[in-house]
């Protein structure tokens, strides 16, 4: 029986043994005494490290640092999590797959031609009774991938960087545009005075284009730092914003209530781009109603605001796609207010979506409803 259960633990082994060593991912073994027990052939093939030249030695580091020091193997088999900081700063983590697995990306000068960066990680062996008995440690050259996100990180800079000077190149000819049409506008009649206001809305357009995308860049940048912010004052500014619309009948109807959210500047954006989205996408006549109230869900409160319209409404088609156009790389036709819109609300940790005024009949106008978290209690 014992000689039975010898031979079943060395077929054990010598299968362990043919995984360890037909793997194509590089990888080694230690037992608790730090000594090599399996150095495989791709990392053979990696490290320039022959097997027989490192298995039951303690000099695995070789193959990584010019100077001795433990690898995140050694650390595990001392059970020295807690020197993790020490020797791979904050560049290593827990793994999500293994529970007592530890995974780090690091950049290693020594190997290759110009240095590599590897992603490897690690996990202690324990025998049947919890001991830990070794640790396994396995590796992958991440160096393209890392080259091809540097790269991208630095085109992305550079694309910022020709955004922002163009930006403000164009805005400052569109204003200067502007200034000549008005003062056109002021001395001319007739045929010509309506073909120079639509010259000059569509510099307003242009303008009001090149502040949504500067905004985008500042939220995707990070820049969204909330303090408290009072939705009631900032409605009431984007309601008197829009108290006259030239050569338009707009009256704007508002119910308010005191009700506070952790936002910024940009929340004005957030509800002047739906207000004005209704009035650029309709004509004659037109009444909308803002109401503001502090509501409950899933015992939190959040302040929900309700814009809707009379104007000709939005088909269901378009309602799918409206606030995710740009991500699909292409706009619905409502522009790129929507989609700064959605991108405030979600940063502000909200949710937006639009509705039919009347359920059912989507041609007698629009509903956007807009939730944010509110301060303090219900």
């Amino acid at each position: 029986m014992v000689e039975g259960l010898l031979d079943e633990r060395e077929r054990r082994i010598e299968m362990l043994t043919s995984v360890i060593q037909g793997s194509p991912i590089p990888q080694f073994v230690i037992d608790k005494e730090h000594r090599v027990v399996y150095w495989n052939k791709a990392l053979e093939h990696y490290s320039k490290i022959k097997a027989a030249d490192i298995v039951g030695t303690t000099r695995h580091w070789k193959a990584f640092y010019k100077e001795e020091r433990p690898c995140m193997a050694d650390l595990l088999v001392e059970g020295a999590v807690d020197e993790m900081p020490r020797w791979y700063g904050n560049k290593y983590s827990k793994s999500k797959l293994l529970e007592e697995a530890f995974e780090a990306t690091d950049f290693f000068p020594g190997l290759g031609d110009g240095g590599k960066w590897l992603y490897f990680t690690a996990t202690a062996i324990k025998d049947s009774r919890g001991n830990v008995i070794g640790a396994v440690e396995t590796l992958e050259d991440v160096t393209e991938r890392k080259k091809a996100e540097e790269e991208l990180q630095n085109a992305k800079r550079q694309a910022e960087t020709y955004l922002d000077l163009m930006g403000h190149d164009i805005n400052n000819m569109n204003q200067s545009c502007m200034g000549y049409l008005e003062m056109a506008l002021a001395i001319a009649g007739g045929e010509e005075r309506r073909l120079l206001q639509s010259a000059l809305d569509s510099l307003n357009s242009s303008s009001r284009l090149i502040t949504n995308v500067r905004k985008l860049q500042i939220v995707e940048r990070g820049g969204m730092k909330v303090v408290a912010m009072d939705v009631d004052k900032v409605l009431k500014s984007v309601i008197t914003r829009f108290s006259s619309v030239p050569g338009r009948e707009v009256t704007i109807g508002y119910a308010a209530c005191p009700c506070m959210v952790k936002a910024n500047e940009l929340l004005y954006d957030v509800f002047e781009n739906i207000v004005g989205n209704s009035i650029k996408h309709s004509s004659g006549r037109l009444s909308i109603g803002v109401r503001l109230e502090r509501v409950s869900e899933a015992g939190k409160a959040y302040c929900r605001v309700s814009i809707e319209d009379d104007g000709p409404g939005i088909p269901d088609e378009v309602k799918k796609e409206l606030f995710l156009g740009l991500k699909r790389g292409r706009t619905t036709g409502h522009g790129i207010g929507l989609y700064l819109v959605y991108t405030l609300v979600s940063g502000y940790g909200g949710r937006v979506a639009v509705e039919d005024r009347v359920p059912g009949d989507h041609t007698k106008g629009a509903r956007f409803v807009v939730l944010l978290p509110a301060i303090g209690p219900f």
